[in-house]
């Protein structure tokens, strides 16, 4: 048996980061299975409160915070790694005590992990200044949807605001007035499934 711990912290948006890294430190902290964990649980959590605080800082979508946001990310994300091999190398072939640490791993051989429909539309409803409201209908199979927008043309590798929620409506406030803003959905599946909805553009008042 090949238990494999998947690389879901590795392409979750901005607030499923955060979430997965409190419930991997949750689930390792005075966990007797893991006594030695390599990196020190004081790293990761050193590195999430960094993370976490240049994420709040980047809301506003300055560029140069922007990049602070994505440095800190960055290395958030290569300490989780170091501790996924870690945990790798402690539990072997022990699921249960996988499961245990917190991080999410693949479905066993034989199982089935359901495809989920594509996001087809989306209603933005710009009300009250600086404000829009985004609704979708019931993604079967999704767990959590992610709330993006931008005030920049969607390009391959940039970097969204986003919100992670588990409602199927969002309101963002304190948009820039007057400016066109391109919004999009992510719904995410139970195991890490994604799918993307189309970029749609509008300005807000």
């Amino acid at each position: 048996m090949n238990i494999i711990i998947t690389s879901t912290y590795k392409r979750c948006s901005d607030g499923e980061l955060v979430k997965i890294t409190n419930r991997i430190l949750d689930k390792m902290k005075n966990n007797a299975g893991f006594a030695n964990p390599i990196p020190a649980l004081a790293d990761i959590e050193k590195a999430r409160d960094e993370y976490q605080g240049a994420l709040n800082a980047a809301g506003g979508g300055d560029r140069a915070l922007i990049a602070v946001k994505n440095n800190k990310k960055a290395a958030l994300r290569a300490l989780l790694t170091q501790l996924a091999h870690y945990v790798s190398i402690i539990a072997q072939e022990d699921r249960a005590l996988y499961l245990a640490s917190g991080f999410d791993i693949a479905p066993e051989r034989g199982s089935v992990t359901s495809a989920m429909t594509p996001i087809e539309s989306f209603q933005i409803e710009v009300g009250g200044i600086g404000e829009a409201t985004i609704q979708l209908k019931k993604v079967p199979g999704a767990r959590s949807y992610v709330y993006q927008y931008s005030t920049v043309a969607p390009e391959p590798g940039m970097v969204w605001v986003s919100v992670t929620t588990t409602s199927r409506k969002h309101q963002f406030s304190k948009l820039a007035s007057g400016t066109r803003h391109w919004f999009r959905v992510v719904a995410i599946g139970g195991a890490g499934q994604e799918v993307y909805s189309e970029p749609v553009v509008r300005i807000v008042q």
